[in-house]
C-alpha cells in the first residue's frame, strides 16, 4: 500500500532528502548543462514512518436503566467559504532577439506576490557597459556563466527550446543582482502561457518538477506518490512549492550563486496541505463523500487561522443537516465517531457502552465530547498539526440556557462550617449556643432577633467560658464549643448542609420540578430558624429551604448557600436569590409549578421573603407567622406582604 505522504515545509540539510518530499534525493548520475558539470552529492531517500494512535479504552460509564427520548442535535450547516481561484499569473517569455551592442531595454519577470490571474511584467532597463554583468555577445561567461546554465536549464527543460537573448539576459541580470530568485524563475516559466499550452498531464508536469527543480530524472516511487498527491485533490502549485522547498533545489541555486525564494501560495488548502487532509477524511467518514473545494477551503482556513479547534469542526459536520439526515442508528452514529476520530473500527465492548448510553437517551454532544477528549483523538490532532480543543456539552438530557443557573447530576460541595461565633451570626450553631446556655428561655425559633447572636448571647458566653476556666472572649470557638458538650462534626457540618441530588442525567424539566418539590414537602413541620438551611427537622427559613430543596433537583445557587447565610449581614438571602440574573424572571400572571414567589415589604419595596409555588395558588414555605414553621398555605395571606415577582428556576 502507498505510503502516506506527508508535507513539510522545513529544510533539512543537502545530504538529506526533504522530509515528506517523495523521492527527493540526489542522483548518482551528474547533471550536464551547457557542457558543466554540476555536482549534486547523493542522499539517501527518507521514508516518512507512519504514525499509528494508541488505542483507548473508552471509560465504562454506569448509568440508570432509564428510557428516555432521543435528543436531537441541533443542526447546523457546515459554512461554505468561497477560495480564491488558484491561477496563476501569466508570464511571457521574450522572444528571441538580435544582440545589439548599445543599451537596450528588457522585459524582466517580477517576483510573483500572489496567484492571480494577471501578466506580471516589469520594465528593467539594463546598460550592457555599466551594469557588471559578463554578457559578451549572447552568453555569459566568467564568475556568471553558472547563473546563465541556471536559466538556460529552465528554457531547455520547461519550454524545450534554447533561450532568446532578450529574456535570458533578463533573467540572468535580474537573479544576478537579487531582484529575483531560483523560484521565481521557476514559478516564471512553469505558469507561463508557453509552458500551460503544452497540456501537460500530470505523469508529465511530476517528471518536469524533477528535471527541472531537483536536476535529475524522478525515482518511480517518488513519482508516483506525487502523482497520488495531485489526484488526492491538491494542485499543482502546491506541489511546485514543495518541491522548491527541497534541499537539492537549494543545493542547484547556491552553486550558481543565486538566493532560492519561494514560490507564493494563497490559499489555505495550498499553505497548510495537513490541515486540509483532516478537513478532507471528516467530508469522507462523516459525510460520506468526496471533498467540495469551497467547503474544503473554508474548513481549513478556520482550523490554521485559531477560529476554531479540531473538536468545533467535527461538531460542525456531525451537527449539520447532511449527516443528521442520514438518520443512523446508535450503533451506526458510534461507529462513525471511532473511525472519524480514533482512526480505528470499534472493538465490541467499547461500542456497546457507547450504544447504551445513546439508546438510554444521552445527549450526541455528551458522546461526541467523550470521543473528542480520548487520547486517541488528541495523537490524531498532533499528527496534524492542529488545535485540539473541546466541546462544551452537558450531560444532561436536560439543561438550562447558559445564562441560567446550571443543572448538575452531583451534589455540591460547599465545603465546612468551620466558623467561630461572634456578634451577628444565625443559623443552627447559634441557635444551639442560645438554647445551651439559656439565652431568652432558650428559644431560637421565629422572628430575626431570636436566632441572633446578640450581646447577650455574647455576655453568657463569656460567663461559661469564665466557669469553665477558658479564655473570656465572648466568641464561640471549637474549643469552646466542645466544652459545650457538642460534637466535632456537628461544629464542622451543621451550618453546611447540603441535599443530596435527586435527579439523574436522563431527568427532564418535570422531573427536576418534582424533585424540588418532593423535598421541600420533606421540610413540613420542621421549625424556622433565621439563618439556617439544615437537615429536615433541624432548622430552615425562607430562603434555607429554597437552598435545599434546589440541591434535591441539582441546582447549586452559589455563592449564596447555607454557610453564607449564617454570617453577618446575609439574613435576607431572598433578596439575593431576587437580585440574580440567572434566575429567569416571569410575570405573576405566567407562574407555574416550580417558580418562586418573591415577596417585599409594602412599605420599602425590599424583598424579605420567597416561597415555592406549587400551583392551585398554593406555596409550600418556611415562615415565622402563623406557626413558625415549614407549612403549605395560600400564596396570598395577610402575613405575607405584597408579591415582588416571579422567578422561574428551570427554564
Amino acid at each position: 500500500m502507498k505510503k502516506s505522504v506527508m508535507l513539510m515545509s522545513a529544510m533539512l540539510t543537502l545530504s538529506v532528502s526533504m522530509t515528506g518530499l517523495p523521492g527527493v534525493y540526489a542522483s548518482e548520475v551528474p547533471v550536464q548543462v551547457n557542457g558543466q558539470t554540476l555536482e549534486i552529492s547523493q542522499a539517501p531517500e527518507t521514508t516518512v514512518p507512519e504514525t499509528m494512535a494508541p488505542e483507548t479504552t473508552v471509560p465504562q460509564t454506569t448509568v440508570p436503566e432509564t428510557s428516555a427520548p432521543e435528543t436531537t442535535v441541533p443542526e447546523t450547516t457546515v459554512p461554505e467559504t468561497s477560495a480564491p481561484e488558484m491561477t496563476a499569473p501569466e508570464t511571457t517569455v521574450p522572444e528571441t532577439t538580435a544582440p545589439e551592442t548599445t543599451a537596450q531595454k528588457v522585459t524582466v519577470p517580477q517576483a510573483m506576490e500572489g496567484v492571480q490571474d494577471q501578466q506580471t511584467q516589469t520594465e528593467v532597463q539594463s546598460e550592457v557597459p555599466d551594469d557588471g554583468f559578463d554578457y559578451g555577445t549572447f552568453g555569459v561567461g566568467g564568475e556568471d556563466e553558472l547563473i546563465g546554465n541556471f536559466v538556460t536549464r529552465l528554457y531547455e527543460l520547461t519550454l524545450g527550446r534554447e533561450p532568446d537573448q532578450e529574456g535570458f539576459l533578463a533573467w540572468c541580470n535580474q537573479l544576478k543582482n537579487g531582484g529575483q530568485t531560483g523560484a521565481d524563475l521557476v514559478y516564471g516559466f512553469l505558469w507561463s502561457d508557453e509552458f500551460k499550452d503544452n497540456q501537460l498531464s500530470d505523469d508529465e508536469y511530476i517528471t518536469v518538477l524533477y528535471r527541472t527543480i531537483l536536476g535529475r530524472e524522478p525515482d518511480a516511487e517518488g513519482k508516483s506518490d506525487w502523482i497520488g498527491v495531485i489526484e488526492e485533490g491538491f494542485g499543482r502549485l502546491m506541489v511546485c512549492s514543495q518541491f522548491v522547498q527541497s534541499q537539492e533545489f537549494r543545493g542547484l541555486c547556491e552553486q550558481s550563486g543565486i538566493l532560492v525564494g519561494e514560490i507564493p501560495l494563497t490559499t489555505a488548502v495550498d499553505k497548510h496541505p495537513e490541515v486540509a487532509r483532516f478537513v478532507m477524511r471528516l467530508y469522507e467518514l462523516v459525510l460520506g463523500r468526496p471533498f467540495d473545494v469551497d467547503g474544503r477551503e473554508s474548513w481549513t482556513k478556520v482550523l490554521t487561522d485559531k477560529n476554531q479547534t479540531a473538536a468545533h469542526v467535527v461538531k460542525g459536520f456531525v451537527d449539520s443537516p447532511e449527516f443528521t439526515g442520514k438518520n443512523l442508528s446508535s450503533s451506526d452514529y458510534a461507529s462513525v465517531l471511532y473511525r472519524t476520530l480514533l482512526d480505528r473500527e470499534p472493538d465490541a465492548e467499547g461500542l456497546g457502552e457507547w450504544v447504551a448510553l445513546l439508546d438510554q437517551g444521552y445527549p450526541k454532544d455528551y458522546i461526541l465530547k467523550g470521543f473528542v477528549e480520548s487520547p486517541e483523538f488528541t495523537e490524531l490532532c498532533a499528527r496534524y498539526g492542529i488545535t485540539r480543543g473541546s466541546i462544551d456539552a452537558s450531560d444532561r438530557l436536560y439543561q438550562n440556557p447558559a445564562q441560567y443557573y446550571q443543572i448538575s447530576n452531583d451534589t455540591p460541595n460547599i465545603g465546612t462550617a468551620d466558623y467561630n461565633l461572634s456578634i451577628g451570626h444565625m443559623g443552627l450553631k447559634v441557635a444551639k449556643v442560645i438554647e445551651r446556655l439559656g439565652v431568652n428561655g432558650g428559644r431560637y425559633k421565629g422572628m430575626v432577633t431570636a436566632c441572633r447572636y446578640t450581646y447577650a448571647v455574647q455576655s453568657a458566653v463569656q460567663s461559661f467560658q469564665r466557669a469553665k476556666g477558658l479564655p473570656q472572649t465572648g466568641v464561640v470557638d471549637l474549643e469552646t464549643w466542645l466544652a459545650m458538650g457538642f460534637s466535632k462534626d456537628d461544629w464542622y457540618y451543621m451550618g453546611a448542609y447540603v441535599s443530596p441530588n435527586q435527579i439523574t442525567p436522563l431527568s427532564g424539566r418535570s422531573d427536576c420540578i418534582e424533585a424540588m418539590i418532593a423535598r421541600a414537602y420533606e421540610y413540613l413541620g420542621t421549625p424556622y430558624v433565621v439563618g439556617a438551611s439544615g437537615a429536615p427537622g433541624t432548622g430552615v427559613d425562607c430562603s434555607g429551604l429554597v437552598m435545599q430543596a434546589l440541591y434535591a433537583a441539582g441546582m447549586d445557587v452559589s455563592p449564596i448557600n447555607p454557610i453564607r447565610h449564617s454570617q453577618p449581614g446575609y439574613e435576607y438571602e431572598s433578596a439575593s436569590m431576587w437580585a440574580s440574573s440567572q434566575f429567569m424572571k416571569v410575570p405573576y400572571s405566567q407562574r407555574q409549578r416550580g417558580d418562586l414567589i418573591f415577596y417585599q415589604n409594602a412599605s420599602t419595596g425590599a424583598v424579605i421573603h420567597v416561597a415555592i409555588y406549587l400551583g392551585n395558588n398554593q406555596v409550600i414555605e418556611s415562615w415565622c407567622e402563623p406557626n413558625n414553621q415549614v407549612i403549605v398555605s395560600p400564596v396570598i395571606t395577610s402575613f405575607h406582604g405584597s408579591i415582588k415577582g416571579v422567578a422561574r428556576p428551570f427554564v
